[in-house]
């Protein structure tokens, strides 16, 4: 037997004795039945759970560098949140409490009106998806949007 067929097949019994196969196809089905069989999630799951937070995470700093925007541009101008949103504002009903809530159109139409008219697609469904609440059809808490503003140093002082 040759030096090269000795090593093939010396390779193909270490490949027995391990259990993977060389192909990386086959290496990842391997390592994901792994995980499986210890109840970890496969990589593809993880991949698409880090991705997740990646994106959780630029939605975040998208929608902060909005709000410091906002705060600036507000400040400037003396204008407060219930102030810049009063015309799109309006009260509803919830289990006996009545909220202010914005809805979706008109908090871009008053972020419009405050001097940010230049936001992207992305910019604004990030921002929507960080304020804007399923259960109330997608409006906006005004008392919520006042909380965050607060956050970047402008406070609302008209209070009713």
């Amino acid at each position: 037997m040759s030096k090269k067929e000795e090593a093939e097949d010396e390779y193909s019994q270490d490949q027995d004795e391990v259990g993977y196969e060389s192909t990386p196809s086959a290496m990842k089905k391997q390592i994901d039945k792994e995980e499986e069989a210890q109840g970890d999630e496969p990589e593809e799951d993880n991949y698409e759970e880090a991705q997740s937070e990646f994106d959780d995470a630029e939605m975040i700093d998208t929608a902060e560098r909005i709000f410091v925007k906002m705060a600036e541009l507000m400040f400037d101008n003396k204008v407060t949140c219930r102030m810049a949103f009063k015309e799109h504002t309006f009260v509803a009903d919830l289990n006996g409490q009545e909220y202010d809530l914005i809805s979706p159109m008109g908090f871009l139409q008053g972020i419009k009106e405050i001097g940010i008219d230049n936001l992207s697609e992305s910019e604004v469904t990030y921002l929507l998806k960080v304020l804007s609440k399923n259960e109330l059809d997608g409006a906006i808490m005004l008392q919520e949007l006042q909380t965050i503003m607060e956050n970047f140093g402008l406070y609302d002082d008209d209070e009713d």
